[in-house]
């Protein structure tokens, strides 16, 4: 069994697959949770880790406002990247995207302890 398909064994009862049946449709989730529509399977596990994601941020950022500071900060950041005005290496190491990750990774091991999915 591959990568994909191992997930989608994972997350079973998780209703990832309800999910992903709203985007792809129901015929085609067989195949993306057995991982042989690598593709399809590839494009819908991104997009659940990019709403995901955007869950995890828009959570963060109603019990700590110091967060969309942060999250403006690095919209400053991309755009001076964008014009030129800054390196992709100095960008990368940059203080705000440090400790973005930081919160971030804070809060998913948080959730990590009280959720039921992460005991799978």
């Amino acid at each position: 069994m591959n990568l994909l398909g191992a997930i989608g064994s994972l997350m079973e009862g998780t209703r990832l697959k309800n999910i992903l049946e709203t985007v792809c449709g129901e015929n085609a989730i067989v195949h993306i949770m057995t991982g042989k529509a690598v593709q399809r399977a590839l494009r819908g596990h991104f997009l659940v880790d990019k709403c995901l994601h955007s869950k995890l941020i828009s959570e963060m950022t109603k019990e700590d406002p110091d967060i969309q500071i942060l999250l403006d900060q690095a919209e400053e950041l991309y755009s001076s990247l964008l014009r030129g005005e800054t390196t992709i290496a100095d960008a990368s190491c940059s203080e705000i995207l440090i400790k973005l990750e930081t919160a971030i990774e804070k809060k998913k091991h948080e959730l990590a302890q009280t959720s039921k999915t992460s005991q799978l």
